[in-house]
Formats: structure tokens, C-alpha cells, sequence
């Protein structure tokens, strides 16, 4: 299915592509860490082929990109608009994360409708204003998976822009 980036993502991407990053990070909650399934993460241009694949979990994704946007200057003691994204294969499928963004607290991106050669897909995007904390992040981002899985798409990841510290502009 393709997918869409912002550049933060695509950015992530390419330096996990090049760098073969994966270490798992200690656990930081007294040693009771849940073990998440392996997953391989596979990211695609708008045609749908192979970009990038980070072969890191959805935990250790999150982690990198928060670790990425505080080397470009973000700073983590401020609220950030989290952009969650989508790609899916239908617009009643669509209206359903719609549905469930208004429900759960979230605000949501009007449906966007782009064409391939031989399909069309969906995207939306939900958004949340939260601390770029890793344990926050995490939690937004299971909530996504579980809603990708239940309604049958695919969670495309997240994003933000860099908010910079004060006087940092």
C-alpha cells in the first residue's frame, strides 16, 4: 500500500536505512519490560516500493524519531501536535478512523483520495497535542496499531514539527 511521509520520517528513514540501527534500549521501568512482537517495519514511496526498512520496533521507532527531533532543536518540555497517519483502501473504512478519532479524543484531517496506476487509497490523519515523552508517544502510537488493526489499514506512522526552544529560532 503506498504511503506518505513528512520529512521527519523520511529523514528517519534514510539515516536507519543507511545505519542499520536496531539495539534494543534498556528498560526503564524497573526491568518489567513487555516484550513487543517483532516487527519489521517497511517504508514506501507513493508507488509503492521499498524505500527503507528499519527491522526496529514500533516502541524503538518512536524512540528514534523523538531522539531525531531533539537534534533538530525540538524542545521536549513543550506540548507537541502529533500527526498521526493512515493509508486506506477504502472511504468507508476512512470515515470509520474518522469515527473513531472523534470518539477517542482526537482531531482528524479531512479524507484525501489519491490514485495509482491500478488503485486508489485514503489517507487521514489524526492529531494530539502531547509531551514528547516516550512513554506518551508509546501510547498514542498502540492506540493507533490497535485502531489500524481493528478496522483493517495500515498505521503509517507519526510526525511533527520541530518546536524550538525559546530564543532557538
Amino acid at each position: 500500500m503506498p504511503s506518505r511521509f513528512h520529512a521527519v520520517l523520511i529523514s528517519l528513514t534514510l539515516v536507519l536505512a543507511a545505519s542499520g540501527c536496531g539495539e534494543k534500549p534498556p528498560s526503564t521501568d524497573g526491568g518489567t519490560d513487555t516484550k513487543e512482537p517483532e516487527v519489521e517495519y517497511v517504508d514506501r514511496n507513493k508507488s509503492g516500493e521499498v524505500i527503507g526498512q528499519s527491522g526496529l520496533s514500533r516502541h524503538d521507532l518512536d524512540r528514534q524519531i523523538i531522539e531525531q527531533l531533539v537534534a533538530a532543536g525540538s524542545d521536549v518540555s513543550k506540548s507537541h501536535r502529533i500527526e498521526h497517519h493512515f493509508a486506506i483502501p477504502n472511504r468507508s473504512i476512512a470515515l470509520k478512523v474518522q469515527a473513531w478519532a472523534k470518539e477517542n479524543g482526537y482531531e482528524h484531517s479531512e479524507i484525501i483520495q489519491e490514485r495509482t496506476d491500478v488503485s486508489i487509497y485514503y489517507y487521514v490523519d489524526l492529531f494530539v497535542e502531547t509531551p514528547l515523552e516516550i512513554e506518551a508517544i508509546a501510547k498514542h502510537s498502540r492506540r493507533m496499531e490497535t485502531l489500524a488493526a481493528t478496522v483493517d489499514c495500515e498505521y503509517d506512522g507519526w510526525g511533527c514539527e520541530v518546536v524550538p526552544k525559546e530564543g532557538a529560532e
